[in-house]
């Protein structure tokens, strides 16, 4: 298309449309994100042993390998595999000319050597013809237009992708979808990625969302605030994606409402995608992968209305090369994709097949067995063998460039010959909590995430999550909408914006008896991200029973409270001290001085006006309690003591005592209660167990101390 040179204004690397007609732009995107409904079915069914295998790629390989491949998995016990997700180009060469006789062949060949098939719609990078003729089927960044020549950037507010879309799907469905071979679909890949859509038709997209949010220019300018810096806004076309402004950033509103029609529009794409299979596919399960959990798009909600099993591609840090408490961040992982569907389903859709050659292969196996304790139902390893073409050229695989399997082999063989064993005994178990964090998307969104400075949101819910794993106890991980009654123990770090209608639920969880955890400034934003017209802790002041009349921080313009060359106070240094505890702890980025109302205090803080104050309060409220913390710390160790110190406080029992370094889990079944015990370390650890606990793998009675070896796990069983 071509376009006057009066109306247009050049940015670096990008093209913003001024002056000059939107219609054209407005003619190619979604008019809106489909308002979803739950369409999954009851009849939906997942195989009886645990899903062991990897992502194979037959497309880039020679027929004649494809067998030596298949009979290769079958050696390492795999009996999984994930297929197709880049080979749009090959199933639909042409626009509408499709050919899939040739996956057809390799889906046969695995199921020969006992190898099922996980399907992918090929979504996630568009073929040269599709961009060719309908260009705004890319999008953009904040750079300008991606190019074809990668991957992803895909425009899911492009009426033209969305139709290419559907139109791969639909044949993928009716060619593939009664294929016995075939056990489960995921759709697209890794989808969000990027995490940036800032083409002029997402943003005509946008306008049309935010016409169907808010009705009228006066709705959106008091719910943005556009009294603030000359920002009211007379008509819907003067909406610009502000990613190159004068100063300042996003409008806090704005920003957070793009993130809420950008998950929108992701989870549109995939909606539509699992409608079109449900048709075909019989009671094979949908999925898809995402890179983890910390995502754009919300889980909890694809969870409930669209997606069967939740996938995440767990590329973790590996034990032996990282302090234990970083693993248990895999748990946090887990335990999102855990709770985001109704039956517990999820596993590992991609996690890496070999480990560095300073740690020890044995950590493979701790690895899997993490999400196995958790209740993952397969891993999925990615992948088979490294590409010898392509921007993936090089990638740690299974196989060698040889065509060995290097020497994390002996491992794969360990865990085919011990889920033997185990897989049978563990299908439908399930994890019981009675400990939750709450993970709020909307929260993620406004907060921001994967910081390189400490504070993004998901950073806060990590140092929480780690904290609540000194309980020794299973921990759900929960939206803001989850009932609350079945729990003891209820986190919400990070909660700043909270509707009234949470609270009372909060609030009610609490005075039947429950203990809430909740840390700086929760409570002080309502669901328009507009700060409330009273003191910290907001919403919560009467039931933490304190208030908040001052704030030292990092951000504030009247100094800020981290030691060095920036500090006003110079030769001064702030801590964290709670007065059973020898050690002090930094403060990361604020200290809020709370006046007790009621409240008693845990810990106090040390520097300057501040010293003697208390940081970390307590506060019995009718049958229940408030913990409030008014400052955040880096240092793990910190979290850990208030959780110990809560523990023996209010009688929190583990689920098996064990030294720090060992990390304890339990699913049940049946009666049965199936304890994980697992070593983190490079060093053998004791522990104690109980009287008449059955060791799963080897089926012998055990009692009294065991030692676990470096980085070993045992999984034993006892009656409830």
């Amino acid at each position: 298309m071509k376009l006057k040179l009066s109306c247009i204004i050049l940015f670096p690397a990008l093209i913003v449309i001024s002056s000059c007609r939107q219609d054209s732009f407005k003619n190619k995107c979604v008019d809106q994100p489909l308002k979803m409904q739950n369409i999954k079915t009851n009849t939906v069914s997942f195989p009886d042993e645990f899903m062991t295998g990897s992502s194979y790629y037959p497309e880039q390989w020679p027929r004649s390998e494809w067998e030596i491949d298949f009979k290769k998995m079958q050696e390492l016990g795999f009996n999984t595999v994930r297929m197709g997700e880049f080979a749009w180009a090959l199933f639909e060469p042409q626009e509408g000319k499709f050919k899939f006789a040739w996956m057809d062949d390799a889906i046969a060949l695995a199921a020969k050597y006992g190898i099922k098939t996980i399907l992918c719609t090929p979504t996630a990078n568009v073929p040269p013809w599709l961009h060719e003729k309908y260009p705004e089927v890319l999008g953009a960044n904040s750079k300008g237009n991606f190019t074809l020549g990668g991957r992803k950037g895909y425009n899911v507010n492009s009426k033209e992708y969305i139709k290419a879309s559907k139109r791969i799907t639909t044949e993928m469905a009716v060619h593939f979808g009664q294929n016995p071979d075939i056990i489960g679909w995921q759709l697209d890949n890794e989808p969000g990625y990027p995490f940036e859509l800032f083409d002029q038709v997402s943003l005509e997209s946008f306008k049309i969302w935010l016409k169907n949010k808010y009705r009228t220019l006066d709705n959106l300018n008091k719910s943005w605030g556009g009294v603030f810096w000359n920002l009211n806004y007379s008509g819907w076309d003067q909406i610009e994606f502000p990613v190159n402004n004068g100063d300042g950033g996003w409008n806090p509103g704005q920003l957070l409402d793009y993130r809420r029609f950008f998950s929108d529009a992701f989870s549109s794409h995939l909606y539509i995608q699992s409608e079109i299979l449900r048709k075909h596919i019989a009671n094979r399960f949908i999925f898809t992968n995402w890179p983890n959990l910390y995502w754009s798009v919300d889980p909890f909600e694809a969870g409930a209305k669209y997606l069967d099993a939740t996938g995440w591609d767990n590329y973790s840090k590996t034990p032996g090369l990282c302090d234990y408490r970083d693993l248990f961040t895999i748990g946090l992982n887990d335990d999102i994709a855990r709770c985001a569907t109704s039956k517990q389903k999820f596993f590992i859709a991609e996690r890496q097949t070999q480990v560095a050659a300073h740690a020890s292969t044995a950590a493979l196996r701790t690895l899997a067995w993490i999400d196995l304790a958790h209740g993952s139902i397969g891993n999925i390893y990615f992948e088979w063998r490294s590409p010898t073409v392509g921007q993936e050229q090089g990638y740690e695989s299974i196989l060698q460039n040889d065509g060995s399997f290097g020497l994390s082999k002996e491992q794969y063989i360990r865990m085919k010959e011990e889920m033997a064993v185990l897989s049978p005994k563990l299908k439908d178990a399930k994890t019981i909590s009675d400990i939750a964090l709450v993970y709020s998307y909307q929260n993620q969104w406004e907060q921001g995430f994967w910081q390189r400075n400490q504070l993004g949101y998901d950073i806060e819910a990590e140092r929480y999550y780690k904290a609540l794993k000194e309980f020794g106890r299973n921990i759900d991980v929960i939206p803001e909408t989850s009932e609350l009654s079945s729990y003891k123990i209820v986190a919400i770090p990070g909660l700043k914006m909270l509707s009234e209608r949470t609270f009372n639920k909060l609030e009610n969880f609490v005075a039947n008896g429950g203990i809430l955890i909740v840390n700086k400034q929760c409570g002080t934003k309502d669901t328009l991200n507009q700060f409330r017209q009273i003191l910290a802790p907001g919403l919560f002041r009467d039931i933490a029973g304190i208030s908040i009349p001052a704030v030292s921080s990092k951000s504030s313009m009247s100094g800020n409270l981290i030691s060095g060359k920036g500090n006003q106070m110079i030769n001064q240094k702030f801590g964290i001290i709670f007065p059973d505890d020898n050690c002090e702890y930094e403060p990361l980025s604020i200290i809020e001085l709370l006046e007790l109302n009621g409240a008693k205090p845990l810990a106090y803080a040390s520097g300057g006006e501040l010293s003697g104050k208390p940081t970390v309060t307590l506060n019995y409220y009718k049958n229940g309690a408030v913990v409030y913390v008014g400052t955040d710390s880096d240092n793990p160790s910190f979290y850990a003591h208030l959780t110990k110190l809560l523990a023996v406080k209010f009688q929190i029992k583990p689920i098996l005592k064990v030294p720090a370094g060992v990390d304890v889990m339990s699913r049940t079944k049946d009666k049965l209660e199936y304890i994980f015990i697992l070593n983190y370390t490079s060093f053998p650890q004791a522990v104690t167990v109980p009287d008449g606990m059955e060791d799963q793998i080897s089926n012998q009675t055990v009692k009294g101390k065991i030692v676990l070896e470096p980085f070993d796990t045992r999984v034993f069983t006892r009656k409830q």
